[in-house]
């Protein structure tokens, strides 16, 4: 049996940082991909792919986006932009997203998945496309 601990998960956050600053990667979020159990980096076309899938199933009532979720959090010093997306049915969201254990100061317990920005206008744009009404 293995234990998530927010030291644990700051380790790893660590790594998910430097990994992508040392390498001069140009994607823009990155998140939790429970089934598999690693991260996942996505650059901004891969997102907008995202959205437009997010936006259906808002506009199908199968999805939540509570602006009061959407908060920056500080990993390793950097400020970073979350985005949490959640089904409507609390049975079929991931109980926990262990990365929300990985910030500086205290955690983010959230059930869904956490999705990570480095830009806040990125994780702006994506949060009014999706909750856009037409």
């Amino acid at each position: 049996m293995s234990f998530i601990t927010s030291s644990g998960q700051r380790a790893l956050m660590k790594t998910i940082i430097e990994d992508r600053d040392k390498k001069q990667r140009k994607e823009t979020s990155f998140s939790w991909i429970h089934r598999l159990k690693m991260v996942s980096w996505m650059t901004n076309a891969e997102m907008i792919q995202q959205a437009k899938i997010w936006r259906t199933q808002k506009r199908q009532g199968d999805l939540i986006i509570r602006e009061c979720n959407n908060l920056p959090k500080v990993i390793q010093g950097q400020t970073w932009y979350i985005f949490v997306v959640q089904n409507t049915d609390m049975n079929c969201n991931p109980q926990l997203d262990p990365l929300g254990l990985g910030i500086d100061e205290g955690s983010f317990m959230v059930s869904g998945m956490i999705y990570w920005f480095k830009a806040e206008h990125n994780r702006d744009a994506i949060y009014k496309y999706v909750m856009e009404i037409k």
